[in-house]
């Protein structure tokens, strides 16, 4: 997949050791794809350093309206931030490349804000774990 291609939040998850299937960080359209990968190595033993996400307080982003909106992708270095300093609207009715998405703020008025616009709940990344990305992506 061509991450500059889709819409929606993205991801990257450095780890100490290079992962055997990936040569650098490994990047993902989308920021429950990042979330599972990283879920799935700590499986296998391997020690995430950080997860970077889109941050959607640092940039104008845009919803495109239909029957299933989605949010515009950002990949400018700047446009990344740290994820334990992010919120996530989870459950919302916007998009991002591979469909329901977890969408990162780290200003969480601004993520409040989203949600009452578009619906979802705001949780901190702190209670971002396999189960509910799994519930995401089902």
């Amino acid at each position: 997949m061509v991450i500059d291609q889709h819409p929606g939040p993205t991801g990257q998850v450095f780890f100490d050791d290079h992962p055997p299937d990936r040569d650098g960080p490994a990047r993902f359209c989308s920021a429950t794809c990042s979330y599972s990968y990283r879920f799935d190595r700590e499986d296998e033993g391997l020690d995430p350093i950080v997860t970077y996400l889109t941050d959607y307080s640092r940039v104008e982003y845009s919803v495109a309206d239909g029957d299933d909106p989605s949010i515009s992708a950002h990949l400018a270095a700047d446009d990344y931030r740290e994820e334990s300093a992010l919120s996530v609207v989870v459950g919302s009715d916007v998009e991002g490349a591979m469909g329901p998405e977890l969408i990162p703020f780290s200003d969480s008025e601004e993520a409040e804000a989203f949600a009452d616009e578009y619906g979802g709940e705001v949780r901190t990344t702190g209670d971002v774990d396999r189960e509910l990305v799994d519930s995401i992506r089902s």
